[in-house]
């Protein structure tokens, strides 16, 4: 083989694995799915070892130029690295020299594609709180999908079922809605779902991927789905079966937390209010980042993530997963839940205002569980049992006494 024929033959390995998408996920943001992918690859081209590890290496301590070189630019660079090797040098010492011109050259291209999909991603960073603070404020009455266009659709059912297919389609509660046309513009490609106290909501997205909405819950997700990302924002609470997608992730963002998933099912809790924020792991694998935390925790499934704020503190704990996701299935399970952690789960399912002696409610506990089809003073009943409690409902709210221990 000629040393020409040869380093032509590294150069088309370089430029191949610049031009695979997974290859590049995998160097710069790798998962178990990608590991086990390339770990098969290398195990079935033994001959390309080198020139993985060798560019690889090269992308990982490379810096993202600010704007990307130009073909002209790309192709002189390429034409001065051949031309200043030596044409009698020795033919190891050229073979050497020239596979790592050739990924030089590779890499060049490489930087025109990481500012074209990674800082180009970065200019259309959403701004999720200002499109949070944009719907209702008030957390009762109706649900509401607030559409691309700022178009509203409410719905007085206690419980809403909405159903997008993959072209943007839209079902509410089986009647077809008539959709504008999607924005051009992707930040402006979003749809708002407002649940309010009292209510719950049923999403399917796009890609097919479900999700169910506790009361007093925001979420801010696309009509459609780009092809390689999925991501949605949420303030409160939801539960999740992601469709799987390897070639595009699937990320959750709240106001503390980011969650990444390839295709699983989870819970994450994330309501503004509450001091401690969770991820609850009932399949598959998710990886949880908190704002701040340069680290990324990996859960196994039966683990819950939790992060307090306050005391800026995050851990991972084994849990029953259905004392976290029976909310789906219409009742509460707590196992020594503070009286106000109780307190405040009930005030957002019955849509009803409490008073009651904030410091006392977080020195009692409550355990057992409560079905959410039993009206207020039946629930009230069953908590004053188990709780050292008395309650008076009223009109408009329930005035709570919480007894010395």
């Amino acid at each position: 083989m000629s040393l020409k024929t040869d380093i032509r033959q590294v150069e088309n390995i370089y430029r191949a694995l610049l031009g695979d998408d997974k290859f590049l996920r995998w160097t710069l943001c790798p998962d178990d799915e990608l590991d086990a992918y390339w770990k098969k690859y290398l195990m079935e081209n033994p001959d390309n070892i080198e020139e993985v590890n060798t560019l690889r290496s090269i992308i990982r301590n490379m810096r993202v130029a600010e704007e990307p070189l130009t073909p002209s630019a790309q192709s002189e660079l390429w034409s001065r690295i051949q031309t200043s090797v030596s044409r009698d040098r020795q033919r190891r010492r050229m073979t050497t020299f020239l596979r790592y011109a050739a990924a030089i050259a590779a890499v060049v291209a490489l930087g025109t594609w990481l500012y074209v999909h990674y800082a180009s991603r970065q200019s259309r960073t959403v701004d999720y709180q200002a499109l949070v603070s944009e719907t209702v404020d008030n957390l009762t009455g109706n649900v509401t999908l607030v559409l691309p266009g700022d178009e509203k659709i409410e719905v007085s059912e206690a419980n809403v079922d909405v159903v997008h297919d993959a072209l943007g389609k839209l079902r509410v509660n089986q009647e077809i809605v008539k959709e504008k046309s999607a924005s051009s513009n992707k930040t402006d490609n979003f749809n708002r779902l407002i649940v309010p106290y009292g209510k719950t909501g049923h999403v399917v997205m796009s890609d097919g991927t479900n999700m169910w909405v506790n009361s007093g819950s925001r979420v801010v997700y696309p009509a459609v789905f780009e092809d390689n990302r999925r991501e949605i924002y949420v303030d409160g609470e939801v539960y999740l079966e992601v469709s799987p997608n390897a070639s595009a992730p699937f990320v959750v963002k709240t106001d503390r937390m980011e969650v990444r998933v390839l295709g699983t099912v989870f819970n994450v809790s994330a309501y503004k209010n509450d001091e401690v924020h969770s991820v609850v792991l009932a399949e598959g694998s998710v990886k949880v980042r908190g704002t701040g935390e340069k680290q990324e925790t990996t859960l196994r499934p039966r683990e819950r993530f939790t992060l307090n704020a306050e005391a800026n503190r995050s851990q991972v704990e084994n849990v029953d997963v259905m004392d976290y996701i029976c909310w789906k299935y219409g009742f509460l399970s707590f196992k020594r839940e503070t009286l106000t952690a109780v307190f405040q789960r009930l005030e957002r399912y019955y849509n009803v205002r409490m008073e009651y002696d904030v410091a006392a409610a977080s020195r009692a506990t409550f355990s057992g569980k409560l079905d959410l089809k039993d009206d207020i003073a039946e629930t009230f009943r069953i908590i004053s049992v188990a709780a050292p409690v008395k309650y008076k409902v009223e009109t408009d709210k329930i005035i709570i006494e919480i007894k010395s221990l």
